[in-house]
């Protein structure tokens, strides 16, 4: 089967466009758009491949309805960002809703293209495919860090949140998985990196008037980690492996110095 994932560099570039997505990922439970597509989806049913848990979560007729609301009902085409982030959206599905079963995206998709047969279906050809845990677990940390924002800002700049104990459990995931991104980014440079540094400039320049009286406004966000903070964090306060090294030579100098001098004042003394 296909549970082995394809090793190729992953874009990200679907990230520009990660509100409007996360928007329609928020409305894929109305159970009467998903019953449309439950007579494409039935070979799930029958198909032993596919887990219970993944069968009752009706994975099938959400990425089919994702399809209508990323091409407004199927009247435009998909974009390669919406191919990519369709490929996010079903490993991300696959990997939560059941983590025990092996992750099957090209045998999902050849299934699903035998039952239907169109132009949308097709276009995805190649474009499904496992994805590498580490770039998976990159994808992930940027998809949660907006979400998390998303919760507390919506698009119109209104505090979302509610609560202002639920404002703050939000603005501390966004700083525990911006701190996660940090350390997986330490003296390295990649698509994570760049994507950190976007969501850090959104993070610190929208919203900055938005309020909700007595209970929640911009100032109270949590600042996010810094990069001296991680760099704190990973090397115990020193600035990097190549200062610890020389502080340790620097120990072992010294040492062997007084040691050779209470050998030579002993061999004076004798």
């Amino acid at each position: 089967m296909d549970s082995q994932a394809v090793l190729r560099e992953e874009s990200h570039k679907f990230f520009k466009d990660i509100k409007k997505y996360l928007s329609h990922n928020d409305n894929l439970n109305v159970a009467e758009k998903l019953d449309k597509h439950e007579t494409a989806c039935e070979f799930m049913s029958s198909d032993t491949m596919f887990t219970e848990k993944q069968r009752r979560n009706r994975l099938c007729e959400k990425f089919n309805y994702l399809i209508d609301l990323l091409t407004i009902e199927r009247t435009k085409n998909l974009s390669e960002c919406d191919k990519e982030y369709l490929n996010f959206w079903l490993n991300d599905e696959l990997r939560t809703t059941d983590d025990k079963s092996p992750i099957r995206i090209k045998y999902f998709y050849d299934k699903l293209k035998q039952k239907i047969p169109d132009s949308y279906i097709n276009s995805l050809e190649g474009k499904l495919y496992n994805i590498t845990d580490e770039h998976f677990e990159n994808m992930r940390i940027l998809n949660n860090l907006y979400k998390n924002y998303g919760k507390i800002f919506n698009e119109e700049h209104n505090v979302v949140c509610g609560r202002k104990e639920k404002c703050l459990e939000y603005s501390n995931i966004c700083y525990d998985e911006y701190k996660t991104g940090l350390i997986r980014c330490f003296n390295k440079h990649g698509k994570l990196c760049e994507e950190l540094s976007k969501f850090k400039n959104m993070y610190i320049s929208e919203n900055t008037n938005a309020t909700l009286s007595g209970v929640f406004s911009y100032d109270e966000l949590k600042e996010l980690p810094r990069h001296e903070d991680v760099q704190y964090e990973l090397y115990g306060g020193l600035n990097s492996w190549k200062n610890l090294t020389m502080m340790i030579f620097s120990i072992l100098g010294s040492t062997i110095g007084l040691l050779f001098y209470f050998y030579k004042v002993k061999n004076i003394n004798s």
